[in-house]
């Protein structure tokens, strides 16, 4: 069941529960070969992610470390409140190895020190060309979405494929969505 309320998810409509489009989930899938970990989930979100794993309210993903896995999807809550939490802990449990490779789809606030901390451990991007439309269960028509997004990879080169190639599957699969971007060159590509 849906709660309003304190939680996770948020939109200017009071509703907590905010899904992904499943075209994006399929795609982000295409890109890293599966999705094992869905931190800031639940279980009708898991529905369309189909992670292995997920994390709801009643096992919060802001307190101790992830299981390890090798991916990981996240659409963290986007509000005020708690976004900033959500993306540094993203960025704490890469660097602490938790998982390998993850994409992260939040709103292009490119002002906010939470964006910028998921930038500078990403090797990638895609800056969607329009605003995506989120759903929600208990909205038949939401209002239409009053931000743009950008999806984060953060890639772990000695794993995973080098940045060319995640770049080439990140434009194959993105490409007519919006801009895919390689934000920093490093010689993970030379060692393939």
């Amino acid at each position: 069941m849906v709660h309003r309320g304190p939680g996770y998810y948020t939109a200017h409509s009071g509703y907590y529960e905010w899904y992904t489009p499943s075209w994006v989930i399929e795609k982000c899938r295409i890109v890293m070969g599966s999705i094992d970990l869905d931190p800031f989930s639940c279980e009708e979100a898991n529905r369309i992610v189909n992670a292995k794993q997920y994390y709801d309210v009643n096992h919060d993903a802001l307190f101790g470390d992830w299981d390890q896995v090798g991916t990981m999807f996240a659409n963290p809550p986007y509000a005020n409140t708690i976004i900033n939490q959500c993306c540094y802990k993203i960025t704490e449990q890469y660097v602490r190895q938790r998982f390998d490779v993850g994409m992260v789809l939040v709103n292009n606030a490119t002002e906010t020190s939470w964006f910028h901390e998921l930038m500078s451990f990403s090797t990638h991007m895609v800056v969607f060309r329009r605003r995506l439309s989120f759903t929600n269960p208990l909205i038949e028509k939401p209002k239409p979405n009053t931000r743009g997004q950008i999806l984060f990879l953060m890639n772990r080169h000695d794993k995973y494929p080098s940045c060319q190639d995640m770049y080439l599957r990140l434009l194959e699969q993105f490409g007519s969505h919006g801009q895919v971007v390689r934000l920093y060159d490093c010689d993970c590509d030379n060692n393939w």
